[in-house]
């Protein structure tokens, strides 16, 4: 669960759409949507409306920042900027 919030948060340092963030973490659409929905509630992500046809887009926060590098700095998910599954398809 932890690795799979840090991949969102991850490839969220950019905004992006939810159809990015489920391709990035390898998640189908209700759990991208479920982790999404509970990261913005937890503030570290934010939400901004897109237009007709742009869609929802999604950037890491600063807390959410700062939960990668608590987590990063005591060995709870790997270090870096990629998510996992980039770093296992690499």
């Amino acid at each position: 669960m932890i690795d799979v919030m840090a991949d969102i948060l991850r490839v969220a340092a950019r905004p992006c759409s939810k159809t990015q963030i489920l391709y990035a973490a390898n998640l189908s659409y209700e759990q991208a949507k479920k982790y999404t929905d509970m990261l913005v509630d937890c503030g570290m992500l934010s939400k901004q409306d897109g237009e007709a046809n742009n869609g929802d887009r999604y950037t890491t926060t600063s807390n959410g920042d700062g939960f990668l590098s608590q987590m990063s700095r005591h060995g709870k998910i790997s270090p870096g900027e990629r998510s996992v599954w980039e770093s296992k398809n690499a």
